[in-house]
């Protein structure tokens, strides 16, 4: 019994997996993880990349902007990089399980391709693909409410523009 907590502890230890050039890993069979690149058929692992919201192209702070959001999340740290990708860990609140994630900006497709996944277990009961919906929503709300300048989505507007009712989009 104290090999089989030796072992499963060491493991933990293991270095984060490396981005494959121009492609993320894919995901293990398992229940732990969810990747943009993954089949659209797979309904378990596939998850759609970020993009711009509608009527708004890629901005070239796309990264930086993703790495400021990222690092605004709890037990988040960015661990490594490049001029066409991000790669951070987060740590489970209770139990200090360590969970990757990777960002690659794929200029072809015009989209920040996306992977996220547990180290550890067989399921992760939907922590994987909630993290990256939380990433997306704060990513939308960095942009303004309309490519023409209005308010930042999730801003209140101007005390002016609350006076008069707005139409709705």
């Amino acid at each position: 019994m104290s090999l089989v907590l030796i072992v499963w502890l060491l493991a933990g230890c293991a270095d984060p997996p490396k981005a494959t050039p121009g492609h993320l890993l894919p995901c293990p069979a398992s229940n732990n993880c969810v990747s943009s690149e993954a089949d659209p058929s797979d309904t378990l692992h596939a998850i759609a990349p970020i993009a711009p919201p509608t009527g708004y192209s890629m901005p070239n702070d796309a990264l930086a902007r993703l790495r400021g959001i990222v690092l605004t999340m709890p037990r988040a740290t960015v661990v490594g990089g490049s001029a066409t990708s991000l790669r951070a860990t987060f740590s489970s609140r209770i139990f200090g399980f360590t969970d990757d994630v990777e960002l690659r900006a794929d200029s072809k497709l015009r989209v920040i391709q996306v992977r996220s996944a547990s180290r550890h277990g067989s399921s992760d009961l939907g922590v994987n693909r909630e993290r990256v919906e939380a990433i997306r929503a704060a990513w939308v709300a960095s942009f303004p409410a309309d490519p023409s300048g209005g308010t930042t989505a999730g801003q209140a507007p101007d005390p002016a523009e609350r006076a008069a009712p707005q139409p709705e989009r």
